[in-house]
C-alpha cells in the first residue's frame, strides 16, 4: 500500500452496535457519504467484510466509535487488530458522545425512518463529520 498524504486520505466511520454496524466513508474528492449498516453475526464474517471494503477503497484509515469506553469490546479488537496487521490500515478509536442522538435528529429533520439499518450508518456519518471538524480546529 503506497503511503498517502493526510488529504488523500480514506476513512471508514464504524458505528458499533449490538446487532447492527453502520458504515461511512470519507473521500476528499468526494466528502462523506453513507455506505451500508453490516448485520454482526461473527468475526470471521465481518473481518471478511472489512476486507473487502478496504480493497474496494483503497482505505488508509478506520474510524471507530469507542461506544462510551475507552477500548473496544474484544471481539471487535481481535477484528480490528487483524485489518491492521494485514492491511497496514491505521485503527483510530474516537469519542462517539451523542452521535447517534445527531443523526436521528438529522433523520426526523429530513422525513427519514429511524430504521436500524440506516440509523447506524448515519450515526458513523456522524463519527467522520466529528472527527474531521475536530481535526481541522487542530491542524488550523
Amino acid at each position: 500500500m503506497t503511503v498517502k498524504h493526510k488529504n488523500e486520505q480514506v476513512i471508514i466511520g464504524v458505528d458499533l452496535g449490538l446487532r447492527y454496524i453502520g458504515l461511512a466513508i470519507y473521500r476528499p474528492a468526494y466528502g462523506i457519504e453513507s455506505l451500508s449498516s453490516h448485520q454482526y453475526k461473527n468475526e470471521f464474517l465481518f473481518f471478511e467484510y472489512l476486507s473487502n471494503i478496504v480493497k474496494e477503497f483503497d482505505v488508509t484509515a478506520f474510524l471507530v466509535g469507542d461506544m462510551g469506553e475507552k477500548k473496544l469490546p474484544d471481539n471487535f479488537q481481535k477484528v480490528f487488530t487483524k485489518i491492521k496487521k494485514q492491511f497496514g490500515v491505521d485503527i483510530i478509536l474516537f469519542s462517539e458522545f451523542l452521535t447517534t442522538f445527531q443523526a436521528e435528529k438529522n433523520m426526523r429533520h429530513d422525513g427519514l425512518s429511524l430504521s436500524h439499518n440506516l440509523g447506524h450508518s448515519e450515526s458513523a456519518k456522524e463519527l467522520l463529520r466529528d472527527y474531521l471538524s475536530n481535526q481541522a480546529k487542530y491542524n488550523a
